[in-house]
Order: C-alpha cells, then structure tokens, then sequence
C-alpha cells in the first residue's frame, strides 16, 4: 500500500544550511482506510488517501501542495484492480 506516494522522498529540498522540520501522521481505519499527510518547513503539504473499494480494487488519491511555488503541486488518482479471473473446467 502507498508504494507509489512516497511522502518523504518527493517532499524534501533540504540543504546543509537550512535543514527542513517536517512534521507528518497516518491514521489507519479498520484495515480498508489509510490516511497519510505531511507537512513542512519547507513549504509542502502532502497528504494521501488510500481505500479499499471492493474486495480486489482500490483507490489512492494524493496531492502535493508547494505553497511557495503552486506551479509544482501535483495530484493523482489511480485505481488498482487486481482481477485474476479463476477459470473452471467443465467436464463434458
């Protein structure tokens, strides 16, 4: 789950000289619902939502929010179906 929104590595502009305060939080709601969300010194605000929808689909919304330059802020829906149709052999 969230392999693909990577908080942390899309999130960070740090340099030597000003290190970035980050402060970030998950929440979990019954193993179907998990919300990320992070923000930063450096002026980012991310935050993700992944839902089960149906036994083999779910959903992944994300947004990044560069609030020092709106230009780079990125969203994205993606849904994933694993269908593996398990065909039955009929005996003739």
């Amino acid at each position: 789950m969230f392999n693909k929104i990577d908080f942390v590595a899309e999130m960070t502009k740090t340099s030597e000289q000003n290190p970035e305060i980050c402060i970030a939080n998950e929440y979990v709601y019954d193993k179907h619902t998990i919300i990320k969300g992070k923000i930063s010194s450096g002026g980012f605000l991310a935050v993700g939502l992944w839902a089960k929808i149906l036994s083999r689909t779910s959903m992944t919304i994300s947004a990044k929010f560069d609030l020092f330059n709106p230009a780079l802020s990125k969203f994205g829906i993606e849904f994933n179906i694993n269908a593996s149709p398990k065909w039955k052999k009929v005996d003739e």
